[in-house]
């Protein structure tokens, strides 16, 4: 069978890329999301700090970052316990199918402190630190041009700070850090509910009926009826 070049890429993206429905998280830490982001090249600035370990809740969109030099399952297993050493807990945390996060070790751990983990299967793997890595990385570039070197391991907390107490539009005007059970519910509304956009009414156009010609009258004057 002769194919095209390039034609079974072109259906597979096709399959793959498609509306996915939201996965919906009802509560503060029900679900964390973690994963690496490299910094690469400046690494020399940063006491030999390549990457970034970003895990998220999912649901307040709450920010840790701990500063890791490599993707051992120890640095990563050190940095997760630094994240985790604080009052909160996750239910759940997802992750990629990195070998950094899916080994013995940091399954054990997470299920020692009654954790439970899974791992993202699909090609947009975790979305919502995804996207929270995109903006970090664009909060530190702008940062990057206005103080060189390029260091950041002396202020990155500052930043997540930042980040944390920033008012987010999908939480209903909160900030993540403002965002506990308490005010759960009015941030569940705002996430879920109150965001879907509303329907265009249709216009209705009357139909005018279009006036007809009078019909010239048959008889003449004098005519015989």
């Amino acid at each position: 069978m002769v194919t095209r070049p390039g034609l079974v890429q072109s259906i597979k993206k096709y399959c793959t890329q498609f509306r996915r429905s939201r996965y919906v998280v009802d509560t503060i830490d029900g679900l964390w999301e973690m994963d690496l982001a490299q910094l690469n090249g400046i690494q020399s600035f940063n006491s030999g700090f390549k990457f970034l370990l970003f895990v998220i809740d999912c649901f307040s969109k709450y920010l840790w970052i701990q500063p890791i030099k490599d993707k051992t399952h120890t640095s990563v297993l050190y940095a997760l316990k630094n994240v985790l050493s604080g009052y909160r807990k996750p239910t759940s945390i997802r992750s990629d199918l990195g070998k950094e996060f899916k080994n013995q070790y940091v399954r054990k751990y997470l299920s020692n402190q009654g954790i439970n983990a899974y791992y993202s299967l699909n090609d947009t793997k975790c979305a919502i630190v995804e996207r929270s890595i995109r903006s970090l990385k664009s909060i530190l570039y702008r940062y990057f041009r206005h103080n060189q070197p390029y260091k950041y391991v002396n202020v990155i907390q500052d930043i997540v700070k930042g980040y944390n107490a920033r008012p987010h539009r999908s939480l209903g005007g909160f900030s993540p850090i403002e965002v506990n059970k308490q005010n759960a519910g009015e941030v569940r509304l705002s996430a879920y509910l109150a965001r879907h956009p509303k329907k265009r009414e249709k216009k209705v156009v009357k139909k005018t009926k279009s006036k007809s010609r009078k019909k010239s009258f048959r008889y003449k004057i004098n005519d015989l009826v």
